[in-house]
């Protein structure tokens, strides 16, 4: 069986053959109170090193557009990362190529900061590595993307990390 992909008429982005099945990195939660919650698992090796053109991480889960507030990302070390970039995670338009933002949730986090298994990271306002969209809240509606992740000039060998992004909505949340 062949494998491909294919973007319909209606902006949906379509996998057949040997993709199809692939187990996607990322869901949505919701919690009790009104924030929702993503959570991606980044598998660090073999991330690509440009802003401009970051790697998707996860095709059926996105970050709903609207009015939304990112109030905190956390990030779970479950495998120490080796290499020396410094990670940023993003946002991509439906179209696969244009970048909203690529260091939306996290900004250049440094290596050294994922330096242990089991330690947990929590990025706010103010926080070294948060990324722009965190404690904003936006003015105008924000487009639904996929979250992405690049690793700056150089990249990571191995590592694994859990992000899980914590966000509320103004009004009605999109997708």
């Amino acid at each position: 069986m062949s494998s491909g992909t294919w973007m319909n008429k209606d902006g949906l982005y379509l996998e057949f053959g040997t993709t199809k099945p692939t187990v996607e990195a990322a869901g949505e939660y919701r919690s009790p109170g009104t924030n929702r919650i993503i959570e991606v698992v980044f598998d660090l090796a073999g991330l690509s090193t440009s802003a401009a053109a970051p790697t998707i991480i996860a095709n059926t889960t996105r970050f709903p557009g609207g009015i939304v507030q990112v109030e905190e990302v956390q990030i779970f070390v479950e495998t120490v990362p080796t290499g020396t970039g410094a990670l940023s995670i993003g946002l991509m338009q439906d179209d696969r190529v244009t970048v909203i933002d690529a260091a939306a949730f996290v900004s250049a986090a440094a290596l050294t900061t994922f330096d242990a298994i089991g330690e947990w990271q929590s990025l706010h306002v103010g926080s070294a590595g948060a990324g722009t969209l965190i404690g904003v809240k936006p003015t105008t509606a924000l487009n639904a993307g996929y979250i992405t992740a690049f690793t700056g000039a150089a990249g990571y060998t191995t590592g694994r990390l859990r992000v899980r992004i914590f966000y509320h909505g103004y009004g009605s949340i999109t997708q």
